[in-house]
């Protein structure tokens, strides 16, 4: 994945100090995406931009602050922004393409994800793992925004998406809030309906949104700490489940789904004997 100006400042929000960027900057980056990036604009001087690149955009700051300086009197607003808050936004959009080195380009073209031509049956992997914290959270956001939006649209190439993350506690914890969580709150609640199903993996679904556990129709659980056992995330387990989650070896799950109101203890790997063909 490469991306560029475009693809990165509708997510600008992801990728901000939401501490340091009050309403004035969020205007700011509004009125960039609907009236600069990607359109023919003209500055107040005589000049003439077409912003596609963070590089295009650094020569439209650049323009402004020499027009600001050359123009006298009063220089610290320019069509209705305070120049403080177009500097501060400067300063944090331009930083992203460093931050996010390797997945954010000052310059060149976008290399995406084959949006509207996913194939039936095709899997997609993004390894996020070596990259920056804000990189992922990025790509995590980003991607996941667009499955939502071009399923809905029916834009996506095909019928329904599962989607697998990994560490699902991190992106959706159950305190504070992120724009990440409130993608993943999104899904659970009304996934299914789009053809997004979520599947996530944790260690411990207590640290999850509670409205994302509850959204969830099949629950499996392997081993489980004792303290951990006693949350009410766990609930849909009976007490003689639970008691042995505490001491069940590696390889033992146990699967609650809406068919069979009791749930199932299952063990893998499955024996040599349970994978011929006519033991199926």
């Amino acid at each position: 994945l490469v991306w560029g100006l475009p693809e990165v400042l509708e997510y600008a929000e992801v990728l901000l100090n939401r501490e340091d960027i009050d309403a004035k900057a969020d205007a700011f980056i509004d009125f960039l995406a609907d009236r600069v990036v990607g359109k023919e604009f003209a500055d107040d001087w005589g000049g003439v931009h077409r912003v596609t690149t963070f590089a295009d955009l650094e020569r439209l700051f650049r323009a402004i602050f020499d027009g600001l300086e050359q123009k006298g009197g009063r220089a610290d607003m320019w069509r209705t922004h305070h120049t403080a808050t177009i500097r501060k936004v400067r300063n944090r959009l331009l930083n992203i393409s460093t931050r996010c080195k390797g997945l954010v380009a000052d310059d060149g073209g976008a290399s995406d994800l084959p949006w509207g031509a996913f194939e039936d049956r095709a899997l997609y992997v993004l390894d996020i793992a070596g990259t920056d914290p804000l990189a992922q959270d990025l790509v995590f956001t980003r991607v996941i925004s667009e499955l939502r939006e071009r399923l809905e649209r029916r834009e996506l190439g095909v019928e329904r998406v599962v989607v697998l993350v990994d560490e699902l506690n991190k992106y959706a914890p159950r305190e504070g809030y992120s724009p990440i969580k409130e993608v993943l709150l999104d899904i659970a609640e009304r996934g299914r309906s789009l053809g997004v199903i979520l599947v996530g993996a944790q260690q411990t679904a207590s640290e999850v949104e509670r409205r994302i556990v509850a959204n969830c129709s099949i629950r499996v659980a392997g081993r489980l700490d004792s303290a951990e056992a006693s949350r009410p995330e766990y609930g849909y387990l009976p007490p003689a489940q639970r008691q042995r989650a505490t001491l069940a070896k590696p390889g033992t799950m146990f699967v609650a789904q809406p068919d069979i109101p009791v749930p199932l203890a299952v063990e893998f790997p499955f024996p040599a004997w349970a994978t011929r063909p006519q033991e199926k």
